[in-house]
């Protein structure tokens, strides 16, 4: 039978039928986590044979007849499977909206409850209400995703205004929360309770979805399906199985990554999920481990944290104390913490680096051997310890919190040389005209300087000349004349090098 017959046998449900490790069917992609099978050691998770593996692996397929049928071992539900459909749904949002009445408050958009679209006006009411015309409902996905489609449940029932209430909207995707966001799509109608799906009109990416409308607004339900923008900040990662003969204290025995990497993740022992292995990942993007700031940090008997919500510090580096020349490692006692910040020039000083107000919690989900890591975009801050009772350090690792990198958007256009908000006077002062110095140059040469604004264009340089120099291309002087063509010509001849 071919891999093809194999992963398309039928389709029971929503799960097409693949056998087990196979790659994802059409409409599916690979779950975070998996990877090319290793057919190797215990067979288990990555180390099962086949394509595409993950930690519940051999226990992965969809074909109720097969041994390793995903109810039949793992974790024995659908998280076993290594693929999930394409274009899922987006977690997490939160709504706001210009205004809100009838105990209709943006958050209740998001709430998880349609109520079949009947509007109950009352505090334990599902959809949220605007007033008045020019309404608006933003939702905030929290951070930049590629939209696939949207499910909206608007209002159901018969009364004066209600189809008004939930039709002719304008939906825009972006970064500014505001309607001057790329339109999505326009006179949408999502009237009568049932689930509406709409997509757009072209592909849109963005950070937030506002919908706007000349009425007021009611919207019982919204979900919103897409993949997240990864930013290209973690590369060339790797898993270092070696311990590090040298760290800082001889009494340390562990992990170090290198000095331009950062921990991403463990990989754990069975039972006792003692780490074996660390991955380390190099950054880029923008991004860097900033010198001079990685220190040693003990940990608890309840997690091995680095920093706090106020910095940007991330593990490196993982350790146990050693007892004897020759020691396993069995649990965190310390771990190393560095900074990352941006390391171009046009993010400095910014509010940039990892965002502790972000961040997701990535747990164990069995007793099996495995790889516990970060989620693309998201950098370490904490280990946690998953036995009860007091230790010194974590002695099991029982989850991982890992947060968001805050980015800011590079600039559009390179900085300009001049300043671009105040233009020079029309000529240098022979003196002070006022107690207060002036915006503008205060010599010639400050002038002409002033016009090296890349933006302008021959026409406003050569208007710049006039006004630094007064009459210095005036047609009535023969050799200023001679002077304006030259440099004319010369403005030419280097614009067309430019191109």
């Amino acid at each position: 039978m071919t891999l093809l017959a194999l992963i398309l046998l039928s389709v029971k449900g929503d799960l097409p039928i693949v056998a087990s490790n196979q790659y994802p069917p059409i409409g599916y992609v690979a779950k975070p986590g998996s990877d090319l099978c290793r057919c190797q050691g215990n067979g288990l998770g990555l180390n099962s044979c086949g394509d595409l593996c993950c930690e519940n692996s051999p226990w992965t397929s969809t074909d109720p007849n097969s041994v390793y049928y995903y109810q039949n071992g793992g974790a024995r539900d659908v998280s076993n499977l290594c693929w999930e459909k394409d274009g899922s749904i987006i977690r997490g949002i939160t709504a706001t909206s210009d205004s809100y009445g009838f105990n209709g408050e943006a958050y209740k958009a998001v709430d998880g409850n349609s109520n079949n679209g009947v509007y109950v006006d009352s505090p334990s009411g599902v959809c949220a209400h605007t007033l008045g015309g020019n309404s608006w409902i933003t939702l905030d996905l929290h951070s930049s995703h590629e939209i696939d489609h949207m499910e909206f449940v608007g209002r159901r029932g018969s009364c004066a205004g209600c189809y008004l209430q939930s039709s002719g909207w304008d939906i825009h995707i972006g970064n500014s929360g505001t309607s001057a966001d790329p339109l999505c799509k326009s006179s949408v109608d999502v009237s009568g309770g049932d689930v509406s799906t709409v997509t757009c009109d072209s592909a849109l990416t963005g950070h937030y979805i506002t919908i706007t409308s000349s009425n007021a607004m009611v919207l019982c339900e919204v979900d919103v399906y897409g993949r997240r923008n990864m930013p290209t900040f973690i590369k060339d990662c790797r898993w270092e199985s070696s311990h590090d003969q040298t760290p800082n204290s001889a009494n340390y025995m562990g992990w170090t990554c290198a000095d331009n990497e950062i921990l991403t993740g463990f990989g754990l022992s069975a039972n006792q999920h003692d780490v074996t292995k660390v991955q380390c990942c190099k950054l880029g993007g923008h991004s860097s481990v900033k010198p001079n700031t990685c220190t040693y940090v003990d940990s608890n008997h309840e997690r091995a944290k680095c920093g706090n919500g106020n910095d940007h510090m991330v593990f490196s580096g993982a350790y146990d104390k050693r007892a004897s020349t020759v020691d396993a490692v069995t649990e965190i006692l310390a771990g190393k913490c560095c900074e990352v910040e941006c390391d171009s020039a046009w993010c400095a000083g910014k509010d940039w680096g990892v965002d502790k107000n972000n961040c997701q919690v990535i747990s164990t989900s069995n007793t099996n051997a495995q790889e516990l890591v970060c989620p693309e975009g998201t950098l370490l801050t904490e280990v946690e310890d998953g036995l009860t009772g007091n230790a010194h350090g974590v002695q099991k690792v029982a989850s991982v919190t890992c947060c968001a990198l805050d980015l800011i958007a590079p600039p559009t256009m390179a900085p300009s040389v001049a300043p671009t908000t105040a233009r020079p006077t029309s000529a240098p002062t022979g003196a002070p005209s006022t107690s207060m110095p002036t915006l503008a140059p205060t010599s010639v040469a400050d002038c002409l300087l002033g016009l090296r604004d890349p933006q302008d264009t021959d026409s406003e340089f050569l208007s710049g000349i006039d006004r630094c120099l007064p009459g210095c291309r005036s047609s009535s002087r023969a050799p200023t004349a001679l002077h304006r063509r030259a440099l004319e010509s010369r403005l030419l001849s280097e614009n067309n090098r430019r191109q």
